[in-house]
């Protein structure tokens, strides 16, 4: 059985209106729709993020929920290397070798290379997810790692979006 995220799940449970996702944050309603199919596995780490920050969710349980299908496994080694990404950083913090981490998470060492030192790499949700805890850490500690920089639209960016939305709307 292919693994599923659950994001469409959160949405429907929590009466989500896409519109209030797409003022608070900015992620376009066409994407939050494809965010919300379950075989669509490509939301971004930062997505993933700001749509908790909207809904106002614990990231851990947000986050389980989710991807309920994933699964890692810890296993404690150590991993070195200098100009890391923060993802990189994140992962490195757990002193485990980064080819341990792919047996254990399903994600690709060639993929897991990228992410830990391209800077251009956008982690995907469930790589932070499954990374985390190959490392025995809560995935709201990586979010909140690699993400600290991002914050929620101001209250005059989200008025702003409603009046866009509203003119196009009409």
């Amino acid at each position: 059985m292919a693994a599923k995220q659950y994001l469409g799940a959160v949405f429907s449970r929590l009466k989500s209106r896409k519109n209030e996702i797409y003022f608070k944050t900015g992620i376009p309603r066409s994407r939050l729709s494809k965010l919300s199919v379950a075989s669509y596995l490509n939301v971004k780490g930062s997505e993933f993020y700001l749509i908790a920050l909207a809904l106002s969710l614990d990231i851990n349980q947000m986050a389980d929920e989710v991807f309920k299908d994933f699964k890692a496994q810890y296993q404690s080694e150590k991993a070195k290397d200098q100009n890391l990404t923060k993802f990189g950083k994140f992962i490195s913090s757990g002193l485990i070798f980064q080819k341990t981490i792919a047996i254990n998470t399903g994600i690709a060492e060639s993929r897991l290379s990228k992410l830990t030192l391209n800077h251009k790499t956008i982690p995907l949700a469930k790589e932070i997810y499954l990374s985390a805890l190959a490392i025995n850490k809560k995935p709201s500690d990586a979010f909140k790692f690699i993400y600290n920089d991002l914050k929620l639209n101001s209250l005059k960016e989200q008025d702003r979006l409603r009046k866009e939305y509203e003119t196009k709307k009409k």
